[in-house]
Parts: C-alpha cells; structure tokens; sequence
C-alpha cells in the first residue's frame, strides 16, 4: 500500500470517527429534547431537525468507513465522487441550519442543536483535497483513454512510450 492511500485512509479514519461522534450527539440531543418537550414550541418539529442530522452524519460515517476499506485495493473514481457528493450535500443542509435557526434562536437548547449540525457540516468542504488525490491515484492505477474507457494494452504502451 503506497503512503499516499494510507494518509487517505487515516483521513478517512478520522472523518469516520467524528461523523459517528456527531451522530450520537444528535441522540443525546433528541433525549434532551424530549425531556424539555413541554416548554418547547414545536418539539416535533426539533425533533425531526435532529432526526435527519442524526441519519447524516451516520450515513457519512458509513460513506468514510466503506471508501476507507475499499481504498486500499484500489482508489477508484467512484471513490473520490462520494466524498463529493458527501462535501455537495453538507453545504446544502447548512441552508436547513439557517433556516432552522432563524426560526428558532431564541432557546439555549435550540442553539446548541443548530450549532452542532451547523459546525460539523462546514468542515465537510475539506474533503476535498481527499478526494482530488483520490481521483490522481485512481488515474495512476487505471488511465483513462480520452472518451472515458480504461485504455487497452496497446494504448497503454503507446501512452507509456510513445510508439
């Protein structure tokens, strides 16, 4: 295994372990929320809020642990593209943290939920950088001919020595 896919594999280790840390934050969160239900406005609501960032982050953390386990037989572009897709809904779900916070800021309990949706999911932009390398190394194991389909044994050695 080359170092290159290891530092991506301890990348992912640890987006795993705090996607996970996030997702039982969240049930903490439900249990607090459920104990102070009656002095809430809409518990259901908060409830569902915390629900769907429950199931994100645990999704996440699968995406991670699956691309971390996969990787280290060979980084594929499919790879690379679910950490984008991970990155591409992470900042569209910051838009349901202000929405959720302009709605109801006005609760300690209710700030802390958002804050801690909204806190996580701003660090997801650095998966990026994982998933460009993703891509190179994938490229390395497998070259791509110009119309998108692994190159066949004579273009690969054409590509290699130019003959």
């Amino acid at each position: 295994m080359s170092e290159a896919v290891y530092d991506i594999q301890v990348a992912l280790e640890q987006w795993q372990g705090e996607a996970q840390a996030a997702a039982d934050s969240f049930a903490t969160l439900r249990q607090r929320t459920e104990e102070s239900s009656q002095r809430l406005e809409s518990p259901q609501g908060i409830l569902q809020f915390i629900d769907f960032f429950s199931m994100f982050f645990a999704d996440a953390a699968a995406v991670f642990e699956r691309i971390k386990a996969e990787v280290a037989q060979a980084p594929q572009p499919v790879h690379a593209e679910a950490l984008r897709q991970v990155t591409s809904n992470a900042a569209l779900e910051q838009r349901r943290c202000l929405q959720f916070r302009d709605k109801w800021i006005n609760r300690p309990l209710l700030t802390e939920i958002v804050n801690a949706a909204a806190n996580r999911l701003t660090g997801y932009h650095e998966l990026t950088p994982i998933a460009n390398e993703l891509d190179s190394l994938a490229r390395l194991i497998q070259p791509q001919a110009q119309d998108g389909r692994p190159l066949d044994r004579r273009q690969l050695f054409t590509k290699w020595f130019g003959r």
